[in-house]
């Protein structure tokens, strides 16, 4: 716009031990199509800012994106490049607690093969294959990683949905979860997951984690039974004394609690966090993976078994994750299915994105000769 402050990020087709870096690893097909990442977030790809209005690009507040390609004013032959695709592949979670303890750190990213070889998807997890190229997505988990978190502290990720999520058509809701922890805090580690209208108003499922035994351990996985959490919520309202508002509920029992007047068919929020609930007063750490929230069993009821999800989040049963015809390559991250598209680091403002991906064919190879032929990005400041 008319401000012109923007930040450029440079990729030189003509440079192929530049290019190499962001080039994702295997995600070449048989088409040769193929994937970039740009982590623009890392300080090593920093991008250059440019500025003649005096004002400094913010990350909250982008209004324009533009892809333009440049080449030596003397290179006159034709060269051919198609982007199938190209997105930022970002994270909508925010960090919540340990504003006053220095010591601690909460940490929301994800977790891939691609990441961590020691990574391994769930069994029953899904990934999706384009029917068209047989490209198999990058299955991706969300990490949450902790380090000296203090004793009596609570830490979570929360979400909030553009879009409602209405689970009335089934009778459960799963997570695949996995605990890299120290086996004397076994027992002292409690997670959280809620899901409802908004932070004052949700069903939360606890557990008090355990060192998983090999990967995805069932102990730790969150299975939310949705006639048992609604019958709590209704015992709860039933039992509120004369003058008692719906809103003042907070019931627990078992694994469930109730806050407020949630709805299944209103979620337009998530939250999963962490308690430190050693009684000694230790720090704690560790890392804990999240994988495909899914829901399960379809209920038969006349007018509920068709229900699904709408915003992405969670995969109901047979769903096919998404139908766009672009090509799919390994290192996109943009399934619709669990977990995978939340992606990448999150901060505190909830703002920032993590990467740029494009898909890309280069058509008719880059000339020796070409010194830059390269694709740029800005993000002007409104």
């Amino acid at each position: 716009n008319s401000n012109k402050s923007y930040v450029t990020y440079v990729v030189d087709f003509s440079d192929t031990a530049g290019l190499a870096a962001f080039e994702v690893d295997d995600s070449r097909n048989e088409f040769d199509w193929w994937t970039l990442r740009i982590p623009i977030l890392a300080p090593e790809y920093k991008g250059s800012v440019h500025t003649e209005s005096g004002l400094v690009p913010e990350w909250n507040r982008i209004s324009h994106v533009r892809v333009w390609f440049e080449s030596e004013a003397s290179d006159i032959s034709p060269d051919t490049i198609e982007i199938a695709d190209w997105y930022f592949v970002q994270s909508n979670w925010i960090a919540r607690g340990g504003e006053e303890d220095s010591l601690s750190q909460f940490t929301i990213a994800t977790i891939s093969k691609e990441d961590n070889t020691f990574f391994e998807a769930p069994p029953e997890a899904e990934s999706y294959t384009d029917p068209n190229t047989k490209v198999t997505e990058t299955q991706r988990a969300l990490l949450l990683n902790f380090e000296s978190l203090a004793a009596d502290s609570t830490y979570l990720a929360e979400k909030e949905l553009i879009t409602v999520e209405r689970f009335g058509g089934y009778r459960r809701i799963q997570m695949y979860v996995h605990a890299d922890i120290d086996a004397a805090d076994a027992g002292n580690i409690q997670l959280f997951f809620r899901l409802g209208r908004d932070t004052a108003n949700f069903y939360e499922y606890h557990t008090m984690l355990r060192r998983s035994v090999g990967l995805w351990d069932k102990r730790n996985w969150i299975n939310i039974d949705f006639n048992e959490i609604t019958a709590l919520k209704d015992a709860a309202q039933r039992n509120l004394p004369t003058g008692g508002r719906v809103a003042d509920v907070d019931t627990t029992d078992g694994p469930y609690r109730v806050r407020g007047a949630p709805n299944i068919n209103e979620v337009r929020y998530y939250a999963i966090g962490l308690i430190n609930q050693d009684n000694t007063g230790k720090r704690v750490s560790g890392e804990v993976w999240l994988d495909e929230l899914r829901v399960t069993d379809v209920r038969r009821d006349v007018g509920r078994a068709g229900a699904a999800s709408g915003a992405g989040l969670v995969r109901a049963p047979g769903s096919p994750g998404r139908s766009r015809a672009a090509p799919a390559c390994p290192g996109g991250a943009r399934s619709s299915r669990g977990w995978s598209d939340l992606a990448a680091v999150s901060t505190a403002s909830g703002h920032h994105f993590a990467w740029v991906v494009a898909l890309v064919s280069v058509e008719h190879p880059v000339a020796d000769d070409v010194s830059f032929l390269g694709g740029g990005w800005f993000w002007e400041a409104e």
